[in-house]
């Protein structure tokens, strides 16, 4: 795949696959040679040339003879336009500033007896895999090109996305939702958090408890989480995923009963050290949102990893807050880059946004 053109506004990627095409002839030429070859009377010789025609063309229709892929900012979607013998398939999917590419391994094995990869476009919970043909191995760089275009396409519209919502989010009521903003809310609780409307987000039902083993207690809580969806769609979650710019995102984790964790039991828990050594500032007293409890920061750096953000390419901050009520309690978790100012100032707009019912 040849890089067609590459500006602010759109990257095409295309051209004809040499490899395709010369696969594709093999496969019509092997039949033909194999009857010519091994010419007998004999009736399993002519079934034999039958099942390996019918083999060969059943492979050479699903091979991509010509491929464009365009990344459109303006129009805020990429398509896919494919060549086939049979005919083209075109097909699109949104494009939004939260979009990324992945490396997928699947289950499958290739040719060479190694697992199968393959790129995806990963938008919130949403994976639009490319075509299977389409990097010829060379997944990495080419990961590295779409998603480098990516950053540099939507970089400044994270900037404004940012400052509109912290100007903006401060001054919503409950019931008022400014321009900008997404309030996300769930249905069991009513309680709702606003984030900006470029984040994706998605929702599910985790289920959490004690690992035991033989009777013996190994760990006091364990999270299993369930299979992600869109926010909206009237059916009850616990766990909300917001996912920004680059090492930005926002967690939300929604728990029956009150708060009984502390900050010392927080701050001596072993799972903590997975968030960072370093702690930047801790508070024993927050209230927002009508609930009660305390806050952690904590600094990552650069190649450090988090359990639910991964890997940070740069010094980031995390900001941990235990809240509780009567009836429930929440644990959120925010985090964005040391050196992004509208970030961190975006995500402390997001953690006083969110609130129950009257509060």
């Amino acid at each position: 795949m040849k890089t067609v053109e590459n500006s602010p506004e759109r990257l095409v990627l295309g051209g004809w696959r040499a490899g395709s095409i010369a696969l594709a002839m093999l496969l019509l030429a092997l039949p033909v040679a194999f009857y010519f070859l091994i010419v007998t009377e004999e009736p399993y010789t002519l079934w034999a040339n039958a099942f390996l025609l019918l083999i060969c063309l059943s492979l050479v229709p699903r091979m991509v003879l010509w491929e464009r892929i365009e990344l459109d900012r303006d129009a805020a979607e990429i398509r896919f336009d494919q060549l086939r013998l049979l005919g083209r398939l075109r097909r699109s999917a949104p494009l939004k500033p939260v979009s990324r590419v992945e490396v997928e391994t699947r289950s499958s094995i290739d040719s060479t007896g190694r697992p199968s990869r393959r790129l995806v476009l990963v938008t919130g919970h949403e994976r639009t895999p490319f075509s299977r043909l389409y990097t010829s191995g060379k997944f990495e760089r080419e990961k590295d090109l779409l998603n480098d275009w990516l950053k540099a396409a939507f970089g400044e519209r994270w900037r404004e996305a940012a400052t509109r919502f912290t100007e903006d989010a401060a001054s919503a009521g409950d019931a008022d939702v400014p321009d900008g903003v997404t309030r996300i809310r769930q249905p069991a609780t009513g309680l709702s958090l606003d984030i900006p409307e470029d984040w994706a987000a998605s929702v599910s039902l985790d289920t959490s408890g004690p690992l035991e083993i033989f009777g013996i207690r190994l760990l006091n809580r364990v999270d299993r989480p369930g299979k992600p969806r869109a926010p909206g769609d009237g059916e009850d979650w616990s766990r909300l995923v917001a996912t920004g710019a680059e090492d930005a995102g926002l967690t939300l984790q929604i728990h029956d009963g009150p708060l009984r964790r502390t900050l010392e039991d927080t701050l001596n828990d072993p799972w903590s050290k997975q968030w960072g050594i370093e702690v930047l500032k801790t508070t024993e007293a927050v209230e927002m949102g009508g609930m009660r409890g305390f806050s952690i920061a904590r600094r990552i750096p650069a190649g450090g990893s988090t359990p639910v953000f991964g890997k940070v390419g740069a010094d980031a901050a995390t900001r941990q807050l235990w809240l509780g009520a009567e009836h429930l309690h929440v644990e959120m978790v925010g985090m964005a880059r040391l050196d992004d100012a509208e970030m961190q100032h975006a995500l402390d707009a997001m953690f006083a946004s969110v609130r129950l019912p009257g509060a």
